[in-house]
Protein backbone atom coordinates (compact mmCIF):
# COMPACT_ATOMS: atom_id res chain seq x y z
CA UNK A 1 0.00 0.00 0.00
CA UNK A 2 1.29 3.80 -0.87
CA UNK A 3 -0.07 6.56 -1.52
CA UNK A 4 1.31 9.11 -3.76
CA UNK A 5 1.70 13.15 -3.39
CA UNK A 6 -0.71 14.87 -5.29
CA UNK A 7 -4.09 14.10 -7.22
CA UNK A 8 -5.04 10.40 -6.88
CA UNK A 9 -4.82 8.40 -10.60
CA UNK A 10 -8.38 8.78 -12.21
CA UNK A 11 -10.17 5.91 -12.51
CA UNK A 12 -13.32 4.57 -15.31
CA UNK A 13 -16.32 2.47 -15.30
CA UNK A 14 -17.77 1.34 -12.28
CA UNK A 15 -14.68 2.11 -10.01
CA UNK A 16 -15.02 6.20 -10.69
CA UNK A 17 -19.06 5.57 -10.59
CA UNK A 18 -18.29 4.76 -6.72
CA UNK A 19 -15.85 6.86 -6.46
CA UNK A 20 -18.39 9.71 -7.53
CA UNK A 21 -20.89 8.66 -5.34
CA UNK A 22 -18.82 8.52 -2.04
CA UNK A 23 -17.22 11.58 -2.98
CA UNK A 24 -20.56 13.15 -2.98
CA UNK A 25 -21.53 11.68 0.16
CA UNK A 26 -18.66 13.18 1.79
CA UNK A 27 -19.75 16.82 0.89
CA UNK A 28 -23.00 15.88 2.73
CA UNK A 29 -21.19 16.40 6.13
CA UNK A 30 -21.18 14.06 9.02
CA UNK A 31 -24.82 12.35 8.35
CA UNK A 32 -23.05 10.53 5.18
CA UNK A 33 -22.33 6.80 6.08
CA UNK A 34 -19.52 6.72 3.72
CA UNK A 35 -16.67 8.91 4.05
CA UNK A 36 -13.79 9.95 1.10
CA UNK A 37 -12.95 5.79 0.62
CA UNK A 38 -9.37 4.46 0.48
CA UNK A 39 -10.54 2.83 -2.52
CA UNK A 40 -10.97 5.94 -4.32
CA UNK A 41 -7.89 7.38 -3.04
CA UNK A 42 -5.07 5.46 -4.11
CA UNK A 43 -2.99 0.59 -2.49
CA UNK A 44 -1.09 0.94 0.48
CA UNK A 45 1.78 3.93 -0.55
CA UNK A 46 4.75 2.56 0.74
CA UNK A 47 4.23 -0.69 1.98
CA UNK A 48 5.45 -4.54 0.93
CA UNK A 49 4.68 -7.57 -0.39
CA UNK A 50 5.90 -9.77 2.75
CA UNK A 51 4.05 -8.57 6.20
CA UNK A 52 6.39 -7.84 9.33
CA UNK A 53 5.55 -10.33 10.94
CA UNK A 54 4.97 -14.30 10.53
CA UNK A 55 1.97 -14.82 8.64
CA UNK A 56 1.76 -17.49 7.06
CA UNK A 57 0.97 -18.04 3.07
CA UNK A 58 -2.08 -19.60 3.45
CA UNK A 59 -3.28 -16.62 5.52
CA UNK A 60 -1.61 -13.84 3.54
CA UNK A 61 -3.91 -15.70 0.75
CA UNK A 62 -7.40 -15.09 2.70
CA UNK A 63 -7.36 -11.51 1.89
CA UNK A 64 -8.21 -11.49 -1.82
CA UNK A 65 -9.06 -8.66 -4.31
CA UNK A 66 -12.64 -7.65 -5.27
CA UNK A 67 -12.69 -7.33 -8.96
CA UNK A 68 -15.25 -6.78 -11.86
CA UNK A 69 -15.72 -9.94 -13.95
CA UNK A 70 -13.87 -10.59 -16.65
CA UNK A 71 -12.92 -9.48 -19.57
CA UNK A 72 -12.67 -6.13 -17.75
CA UNK A 73 -11.92 -7.64 -14.45
CA UNK A 74 -11.43 -4.03 -12.86
CA UNK A 75 -10.15 -3.49 -9.03
CA UNK A 76 -12.75 -2.35 -7.09
CA UNK A 77 -11.48 -3.31 -3.25
CA UNK A 78 -9.93 -6.09 -1.11
CA UNK A 79 -11.84 -8.62 1.14
CA UNK A 80 -10.64 -10.91 3.52
CA UNK A 81 -12.10 -14.36 3.83
CA UNK A 82 -13.23 -15.86 6.84
CA UNK A 83 -14.02 -19.47 5.90
CA UNK A 84 -17.11 -21.25 5.03
CA UNK A 85 -17.10 -19.18 2.24
CA UNK A 86 -17.50 -16.04 3.90
CA UNK A 87 -15.84 -13.07 2.65
CA UNK A 88 -15.54 -9.52 4.61
CA UNK A 89 -15.33 -6.08 2.91
CA UNK A 90 -16.75 -2.51 2.85
CA UNK A 91 -20.38 -1.89 2.59
CA UNK A 92 -19.58 0.71 -0.28
CA UNK A 93 -17.67 -1.43 -2.13
CA UNK A 94 -20.37 -3.44 -2.99
CA UNK A 95 -23.21 -1.36 -3.84
CA UNK A 96 -26.11 -3.40 -5.16
CA UNK A 97 -26.15 -1.00 -8.44
CA UNK A 98 -22.59 -2.22 -9.32
CA UNK A 99 -22.82 -5.21 -7.21
CA UNK A 100 -23.57 -8.00 -10.02
CA UNK A 101 -20.95 -10.33 -10.73
CA UNK A 102 -18.76 -9.34 -8.08
CA UNK A 103 -15.39 -11.54 -8.22
CA UNK A 104 -13.39 -12.50 -5.05
CA UNK A 105 -9.84 -13.17 -6.36
CA UNK A 106 -7.18 -14.94 -4.37
CA UNK A 107 -3.71 -16.94 -5.59
CA UNK A 108 -1.46 -18.64 -3.74
CA UNK A 109 1.40 -20.46 -5.28
CA UNK A 110 1.09 -18.65 -8.63
CA UNK A 111 -2.51 -20.39 -8.69
CA UNK A 112 -4.75 -18.20 -9.24
CA UNK A 113 -8.91 -18.59 -7.91
CA UNK A 114 -11.81 -16.44 -9.16
CA UNK A 115 -15.17 -16.77 -7.45
CA UNK A 116 -18.09 -14.87 -8.16
CA UNK A 117 -19.80 -13.42 -5.27
CA UNK A 118 -23.43 -14.99 -4.96
CA UNK A 119 -24.83 -13.47 -2.10
CA UNK A 120 -24.27 -10.30 -0.25
CA UNK A 121 -25.30 -9.43 3.28
CA UNK A 122 -24.94 -5.07 3.84
CA UNK A 123 -24.97 -4.14 7.27
CA UNK A 124 -27.44 -1.63 8.55
CA UNK A 125 -25.23 0.43 9.98
CA UNK A 126 -22.37 0.55 9.60
CA UNK A 127 -19.34 0.63 6.16
CA UNK A 128 -19.30 -3.35 6.64
CA UNK A 129 -20.45 -6.36 3.82
CA UNK A 130 -20.66 -10.16 3.99
CA UNK A 131 -20.06 -11.86 0.79
CA UNK A 132 -20.60 -15.31 0.35
CA UNK A 133 -19.45 -17.27 -2.69
CA UNK A 134 -20.07 -20.66 -3.92
CA UNK A 135 -17.89 -23.82 -3.24
CA UNK A 136 -15.36 -24.91 -5.39
CA UNK A 137 -12.73 -27.56 -5.82
CA UNK A 138 -9.99 -24.45 -7.39
CA UNK A 139 -10.60 -22.81 -4.16
CA UNK A 140 -10.72 -25.45 -1.66
CA UNK A 141 -7.03 -27.09 -3.22
CA UNK A 142 -5.66 -23.12 -2.04
CA UNK A 143 -6.21 -24.60 1.30
CA UNK A 144 -6.50 -21.05 2.69
CA UNK A 145 -6.04 -20.21 6.22
CA UNK A 146 -9.02 -18.27 7.10
CA UNK A 147 -8.42 -15.16 9.18
CA UNK A 148 -11.00 -14.86 12.26
CA UNK A 149 -12.09 -12.05 13.76
CA UNK A 150 -10.80 -10.55 16.93
CA UNK A 151 -12.55 -12.37 19.62
CA UNK A 152 -15.18 -9.96 21.71
CA UNK A 153 -14.47 -11.88 24.89
CA UNK A 154 -10.60 -10.10 24.58
CA UNK A 155 -11.55 -6.90 24.89
CA UNK A 156 -8.42 -4.68 24.44
CA UNK A 157 -8.06 -0.79 23.94
CA UNK A 158 -5.49 -0.50 20.48
CA UNK A 159 -4.95 3.15 20.94
CA UNK A 160 -0.91 3.30 20.58
CA UNK A 161 -0.24 0.08 19.41
CA UNK A 162 1.50 -0.91 15.79
CA UNK A 163 -0.88 -2.94 13.77
CA UNK A 164 -0.66 -3.99 10.37
CA UNK A 165 -2.80 -2.61 7.28
CA UNK A 166 -2.99 -5.25 4.13
CA UNK A 167 -4.77 -4.51 0.46
CA UNK A 168 -4.60 -4.67 -2.88
CA UNK A 169 -4.92 -0.91 -4.00
CA UNK A 170 -2.80 1.48 -6.03
CA UNK A 171 1.17 1.51 -5.34
CA UNK A 172 3.36 4.89 -5.80
CA UNK A 173 4.52 3.83 -9.33
CA UNK A 174 0.30 3.70 -10.39
CA UNK A 175 0.34 -0.27 -10.22
CA UNK A 176 -2.50 -1.94 -8.13
CA UNK A 177 -3.36 -5.78 -8.19
CA UNK A 178 -0.38 -6.66 -5.76
CA UNK A 179 -1.15 -7.67 -2.14
CA UNK A 180 0.63 -5.55 0.37
CA UNK A 181 1.40 -4.94 3.86
CA UNK A 182 1.53 -1.86 6.04
CA UNK A 183 2.52 -1.50 9.74
CA UNK A 184 1.05 1.62 11.21
CA UNK A 185 0.33 3.14 14.53
CA UNK A 186 -3.14 3.53 16.19
CA UNK A 187 -3.60 7.06 16.94
CA UNK A 188 -7.34 7.01 17.79
CA UNK A 189 -10.04 4.74 19.09
CA UNK A 190 -13.74 5.10 19.25
CA UNK A 191 -17.12 2.65 19.87
CA UNK A 192 -16.84 2.09 15.79
CA UNK A 193 -13.71 2.66 14.61
CA UNK A 194 -9.87 2.95 14.77
CA UNK A 195 -7.51 5.34 13.47
CA UNK A 196 -3.96 4.61 12.18
CA UNK A 197 -1.80 7.01 10.86
CA UNK A 198 0.90 6.96 8.13
CA UNK A 199 1.97 10.26 8.77
CA UNK A 200 3.66 12.18 5.58
CA UNK A 201 4.70 8.73 3.86
CA UNK A 202 1.92 5.87 3.96
CA UNK A 203 -1.56 5.31 3.60
CA UNK A 204 -3.84 2.79 1.81
CA UNK A 205 -5.51 4.00 -1.66
CA UNK A 206 -7.92 3.22 -4.80
CA UNK A 207 -8.99 -0.46 -3.95
CA UNK A 208 -7.59 -0.86 -0.43
CA UNK A 209 -11.38 -0.12 0.87
CA UNK A 210 -12.61 -3.35 2.33
CA UNK A 211 -9.34 -4.41 3.66
CA UNK A 212 -8.46 -5.82 6.88
CA UNK A 213 -6.36 -4.44 9.57
CA UNK A 214 -4.77 -7.01 11.22
CA UNK A 215 -2.78 -7.89 14.70
CA UNK A 216 -1.36 -10.78 16.26
CA UNK A 217 -3.65 -12.99 18.84
CA UNK A 218 -1.09 -14.37 21.48
CA UNK A 219 -0.79 -17.48 19.60
CA UNK A 220 0.47 -15.12 16.72
CA UNK A 221 -1.94 -15.89 14.21
CA UNK A 222 -3.22 -12.57 13.06
CA UNK A 223 -6.35 -11.51 13.48
CA UNK A 224 -8.79 -8.80 11.90
CA UNK A 225 -9.56 -5.84 14.23
CA UNK A 226 -11.21 -3.80 11.51
CA UNK A 227 -12.67 -3.15 7.83
CA UNK A 228 -11.20 -0.20 5.78
CA UNK A 229 -13.83 2.45 5.46
CA UNK A 230 -12.18 5.92 4.57
CA UNK A 231 -9.29 7.60 4.31
CA UNK A 232 -7.19 11.03 3.33
CA UNK A 233 -7.64 11.98 -0.30
CA UNK A 234 -3.76 12.19 -1.16
CA UNK A 235 -2.96 8.32 0.10
CA UNK A 236 -1.45 9.15 3.05
CA UNK A 237 -2.11 9.97 6.99
CA UNK A 238 -4.99 9.01 8.40
CA UNK A 239 -7.12 6.03 7.38
CA UNK A 240 -9.96 4.69 9.21
CA UNK A 241 -11.26 1.45 9.97
CA UNK A 242 -14.60 -0.07 11.20
CA UNK A 243 -13.66 -1.84 14.31
CA UNK A 244 -14.54 -5.66 14.47
CA UNK A 245 -15.39 -5.14 17.99
CA UNK A 246 -18.66 -3.03 16.50
CA UNK A 247 -19.59 -5.67 14.00
CA UNK A 248 -18.87 -9.04 15.34
CA UNK A 249 -22.10 -10.31 16.94
CA UNK A 250 -23.35 -8.99 13.55
CA UNK A 251 -21.85 -11.16 11.69
CA UNK A 252 -22.48 -13.88 13.97
CA UNK A 253 -26.39 -13.62 13.37
CA UNK A 254 -25.72 -13.25 9.75
CA UNK A 255 -23.94 -16.71 9.33
CA UNK A 256 -26.42 -18.28 11.99
CA UNK A 257 -29.14 -17.09 9.68
CA UNK A 258 -27.96 -18.50 6.90
CA UNK A 259 -27.30 -21.72 8.01
CA UNK A 260 -31.10 -21.84 8.76
CA UNK A 261 -31.75 -21.04 5.20
CA UNK A 262 -29.14 -21.88 2.71
CA UNK A 263 -30.13 -20.21 -0.03
CA UNK A 264 -31.62 -16.81 1.51
CA UNK A 265 -34.40 -16.52 -0.42
CA UNK A 266 -33.22 -17.50 -3.96
CA UNK A 267 -35.27 -20.57 -5.63
CA UNK A 268 -34.27 -22.85 -7.55
CA UNK A 269 -35.50 -21.35 -10.46
CA UNK A 270 -33.07 -18.72 -10.61
CA UNK A 271 -33.38 -15.14 -10.67
CA UNK A 272 -31.98 -12.86 -13.03
CA UNK A 273 -30.10 -9.73 -11.46
CA UNK A 274 -29.18 -7.07 -14.55
CA UNK A 275 -26.85 -9.29 -16.34
CA UNK A 276 -26.14 -11.92 -13.66
CA UNK A 277 -28.03 -15.37 -13.34
CA UNK A 278 -28.54 -16.49 -9.86
CA UNK A 279 -30.01 -19.96 -8.06
CA UNK A 280 -30.26 -22.22 -5.16
CA UNK A 281 -27.66 -25.25 -5.54
CA UNK A 282 -29.48 -27.03 -3.15
CA UNK A 283 -27.04 -25.97 0.01
CA UNK A 284 -25.88 -22.57 -2.00
CA UNK A 285 -26.39 -20.28 -3.91
CA UNK A 286 -24.99 -20.07 -7.74
CA UNK A 287 -24.00 -17.46 -9.81
CA UNK A 288 -22.78 -16.54 -13.11
CA UNK A 289 -22.40 -13.80 -15.05
CA UNK A 290 -23.51 -13.62 -18.20
CA UNK A 291 -21.42 -12.11 -20.77
CA UNK A 292 -20.83 -11.37 -24.83
CA UNK A 293 -24.25 -12.73 -26.60
CA UNK A 294 -25.82 -14.31 -23.46
CA UNK A 295 -27.90 -12.91 -20.88
CA UNK A 296 -29.97 -14.38 -18.39
CA UNK A 297 -33.22 -16.05 -19.38
CA UNK A 298 -35.18 -19.10 -19.47
CA UNK A 299 -33.24 -22.06 -20.25
CA UNK A 300 -35.86 -24.87 -20.83
CA UNK A 301 -33.62 -27.67 -20.82
CA UNK A 302 -33.25 -27.08 -16.10
CA UNK A 303 -36.60 -24.89 -15.81
CA UNK A 304 -34.56 -21.96 -14.46
CA UNK A 305 -33.31 -19.01 -15.23
CA UNK A 306 -29.41 -19.30 -16.54
CA UNK A 307 -27.34 -17.42 -19.01
CA UNK A 308 -28.38 -18.73 -22.37
CA UNK A 309 -27.44 -17.57 -26.05
CA UNK A 310 -29.68 -13.65 -26.55
CA UNK A 311 -31.73 -15.80 -29.47
CA UNK A 312 -32.82 -18.86 -27.17
CA UNK A 313 -34.50 -16.97 -24.71
CA UNK A 314 -37.64 -16.77 -25.19
CA UNK A 315 -38.90 -14.28 -23.15
CA UNK A 316 -36.70 -11.91 -25.29
CA UNK A 317 -34.27 -10.77 -21.84
CA UNK A 318 -37.05 -9.96 -19.52
CA UNK A 319 -36.00 -12.53 -16.52
CA UNK A 320 -38.62 -13.13 -13.72
CA UNK A 321 -38.15 -9.21 -12.13
CA UNK A 322 -39.36 -7.82 -15.20
CA UNK A 323 -38.53 -4.72 -17.26
CA UNK A 324 -39.83 -1.50 -18.88
CA UNK A 325 -40.38 -1.15 -22.67
CA UNK A 326 -41.56 2.34 -22.47
CA UNK A 327 -44.89 2.12 -20.61
CA UNK A 328 -45.00 -1.37 -21.38
CA UNK A 329 -44.02 -3.72 -18.18
CA UNK A 330 -42.42 -7.24 -19.39
CA UNK A 331 -42.19 -10.45 -17.07
CA UNK A 332 -40.91 -14.07 -17.64
CA UNK A 333 -43.07 -16.83 -16.21
CA UNK A 334 -41.48 -20.04 -16.65
CA UNK A 335 -40.61 -19.18 -20.38
CA UNK A 336 -43.78 -17.30 -21.33
CA UNK A 337 -43.68 -13.53 -22.26
CA UNK A 338 -46.08 -11.67 -20.44
CA UNK A 339 -46.64 -8.23 -21.48
CA UNK A 340 -49.25 -5.29 -19.50
CA UNK A 341 -49.52 -1.97 -21.18
CA UNK A 342 -49.22 0.72 -18.02
CA UNK A 343 -49.81 3.19 -20.19
CA UNK A 344 -53.88 2.24 -21.33
CA UNK A 345 -54.56 2.86 -17.55
CA UNK A 346 -52.60 6.23 -18.04
CA UNK A 347 -49.42 5.15 -16.31
CA UNK A 348 -45.96 4.32 -16.85
CA UNK A 349 -43.69 1.75 -15.77
CA UNK A 350 -40.72 1.70 -13.74
CA UNK A 351 -38.52 -0.30 -11.52
CA UNK A 352 -39.39 -0.26 -7.89
CA UNK A 353 -37.24 -1.18 -4.94
CA UNK A 354 -36.38 -4.46 -4.74
CA UNK A 355 -35.62 -4.34 -8.72
CA UNK A 356 -39.14 -5.39 -10.13
CA UNK A 357 -40.60 -3.74 -12.64
CA UNK A 358 -44.79 -2.52 -12.05
CA UNK A 359 -47.20 0.26 -13.31
CA UNK A 360 -47.07 3.38 -11.49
Amino acid sequence: MERRSGAPVARLGLAALVAARALAACDGGAAAPVMCSASMTSALVNAGDIPSWSIQPAAQAAIGALRTPAPESELMCTGTYLGDRWVLTARHCVDPATFQGLVFQTARDLTQVDSTAAEYYPHPELDVMLLRIPPSAALAALTLEPIALWPLDEPRDWTGATVTLAGFGDTADGSDGRRQFLDEPVVAVAATTIVVDGGTEHGACHGDSGGPLLAASPSGAPRLIGVLSGGSASCRGQDRYVASAAFAQWVAEVQASAAADPCAGVPAEGVCETGLARWCAGEWVEAERCTGDRLCGWNAAVAGYRCVPSDQDPCLGAGPGGDCQDRTVRVCRQGVLVKMDCGACGLGCDLGPDGHAGCI
